[in-house]
């Protein structure tokens, strides 16, 4: 199974639907940026403010820096995350818990804070293997087995 990815500035993305029985915000669409640099996956604030999840019952994480800001990742309560596939398929992927990332001091600049980023524990996790050939116009997550 192949989740196909898009290249948009240099960067390979992949669009997905959130859904959680949690919260009131029915399905969500985000689109991810694939990071191989990152080791977390999480839901940057441009993306998590349309999801209207109250801050205040989350628990924090962890903190980190990213782009000269620090942010601390907040989990809520878990979901699924649904990609299309090269088959037009629908393949579900669960998150225990949902993963958003908060600004807690921002660098002064117009920057409107960092993408939603799917992370190397998400790859390995679910068995994702990464094909990126931009030359060829060919890049997709496949899954294991």
């Amino acid at each position: 199974m192949r989740i196909p990815l898009i290249l948009v500035d240099g960067t390979p993305r992949v669009n997905a639907i959130l859904q959680s029985p949690h919260y009131h915000f029915g399905l969500a669409r985000i689109t991810f940026v694939i990071d191989t640099g990152s080791n977390a996956t999480f839901i940057g604030e441009d993306d998590s403010a349309g999801l209207q999840i109250p801050i205040d019952a989350l628990s924090k994480e962890e903190a980190f820096k990213m782009a000269g800001s620090k942010y601390n990742l907040l989990l809520g309560k878990g979901g699924t995350l649904l990609f299309k596939t090269n088959e037009n398929k629908t393949t579900r992927i669960e998150l225990p818990n949902i993963p958003l990332a908060r600004t807690t001091s921002k660098k002064t600049s117009d920057h409107s804070g960092i993408p939603s980023i799917l992370g190397t524990d998400f790859l390995e996790k679910n068995k994702l293997t990464l094909y990126f050939n931009p030359g060829k116009d060919l890049m997709y997550l496949e899954k294991e087995g």
